[in-house]
C-alpha cells in the first residue's frame, strides 16, 4: 500500500518518462492529423493526451511492427505500455491517498491526473495552499508526484451552482431549455451545464439569470429534441405474408437528433415506444446476425399514439 513516508516502506511514486525517449526521433516535419488517416489521428491524439513520443515517423514504425501490442486500442511498444500500466496503478492510488485529505478540507476544488504531464496529479485548493502541500506532502513517499494549485471556487461552490440550475426546470422552460446534465469541471474549475435547446441564446441567459459568469459555462444539443413532447408509437414486425415475426431488436433515430439506444422486442412481434413528437426511422435487427432486416419512418403525434407495420426480410 502506497501510504505514509513514517511507515519507512513505501514505494516511490514518481512520474515515469514517456518511452521511447532514448531513441532518436525521426526527422520528419510536423504534420498534423488531418494529414493523415483516422487510425494515425488517434494514435497522436493518444500519446499526447498521455505524454508518449507523439513524432509521425515514430507512430508509423510502431504502427507497422509486428511486436506491437495495443491493450490501450492504439499500436504501442510493449514498454510503452508497460510504463502507461504502471503509470496509470501509481497515480490513481496516490490521487485516493491525497483526495482522503483534500476532500476534508473546506478550500479543497478537486483534483485530476494530468496524464500529458506523466501522469502527475494535481490538487486544487482555493486557500491555504501551503499548509495543505506540507500536510499531503507528510501522507506520501518524498518521491511521490503531485503539486497544488490555487482556483478560484470550491468544488462545493460549483455543485451547489448546478443544483441551483437543476432545481429551476420551470424556468428553463420559460427558455426553451431542458436540463439534460451537469456536473463539475475540475480542470477548469467550472460548473457544466448540459440542455436541450433550439435556442441560441439560452446559454448566455442561464449564465445570466444565476450570475454565473466565470463560474460556469454551458453546452446545448442545439435541436431542442429533449423539449418536445412526448407521445406513443406501436411498432409491428411481420413477414412478407403479414404473419408476425418475433425476437426483433429495434432502433429507433429521431429526424431531429440522433437517438435512441437499440432495444429487444423479446419474444414478440409488437412493442409500444414512448418518444418524442417527431420524425422517427424505425430500424429492425436481427440479433442473430446482427443486421438490418427492415425499415419504415413514422411520424409521432404529442399525447398520442401512431402505429407503423415493418416487413422483416429474414
Amino acid at each position: 500500500m502506497l501510504v505514509c513516508a513514517a511507515t519507512g516502506g513505501c514505494d516511490a511514486i514518481a512520474a515515469l518518462e514517456p518511452p521511447g525517449r532514448e531513441e532518436r526521433p525521426v526527422d520528419t516535419p510536423s504534420i498534423r492529423p488531418t494529414d493523415f488517416d483516422e487510425e494515425f489521428s488517434t494514435a497522436l491524439h493518444f500519446r499526447e493526451t498521455f505524454g508518449l513520443r507523439p513524432d509521425p515517423g515514430w507512430i508509423r514504425a510502431v504502427a507497422a511492427d509486428p511486436g506491437a501490442v495495443t491493450g490501450f486500442d492504439v499500436p504501442l511498444t510493449i514498454a510503452e505500455q508497460t510504463e502507461l500500466e504502471r503509470r496509470l496503478v501509481d497515480s490513481d492510488q496516490l490521487a485516493d491517498l491525497l483526495k482522503a485529505y483534500a476532500v476534508e478540507q473546506p478550500e479543497y476544488a478537486g483534483l485530476f491526473t494530468a496524464q500529458d504531464r506523466g501522469g502527475i496529479v494535481v490538487v486544487q485548493f482555493t486557500d491555504r495552499l501551503e499548509e495543505h502541500r506540507e500536510a499531503m506532502s507528510k501522507l506520501v513517499h518524498p518521491d511521490a508526484r503531485f503539486e497544488v494549485v490555487r482556483v478560484r471556487w470550491t468544488s462545493a461552490e460549483l455543485r451547489a451552482l448546478v443544483d441551483r440550475v437543476f432545481e429551476q426546470q420551470d424556468w428553463l422552460g420559460s427558455i426553451g431549455a431542458e436540463f439534460t446534465g451537469g456536473g463539475v469541471d475540475t480542470e477548469r474549475n467550472l460548473a457544466n451545464i448540459k440542455i436541450s435547446s433550439k435556442n441560441p441564446h439560452a446559454g448566455a441567459a442561464i449564465i445570466e439569470h444565476f450570475g454565473a459568469e466565470g463560474r460556469m459555462y454551458v453546452e446545448s444539443d442545439g435541436t431542442g429534441f429533449y423539449t418536445l413532447p412526448l407521445g406513443t408509437l406501436l411498432v409491428k414486425t411481420v413477414d412478407r405474408l403479414g404473419r408476425p415475426v418475433v425476437g426483433m431488436d429495434l432502433e429507433p433515430d429521431s429526424d431531429v437528433s440522433l437517438c435512441c439506444e437499440a432495444r429487444s422486442m423479446g419474444q414478440s412481434s409488437e412493442i409500444v415506444l414512448e418518444l418524442r413528437a417527431a420524425g422517427w426511422m424505425i430500424r429492425i435487427i436481427d440479433p442473430r446476425s446482427g443486421r438490418e432486416v427492415g425499415h419504415r419512418h413514422a411520424v409521432v403525434s404529442a399525447g398520442q399514439q401512431s402505429a407503423v407495420t415493418i416487413v422483416v426480410a429474414l
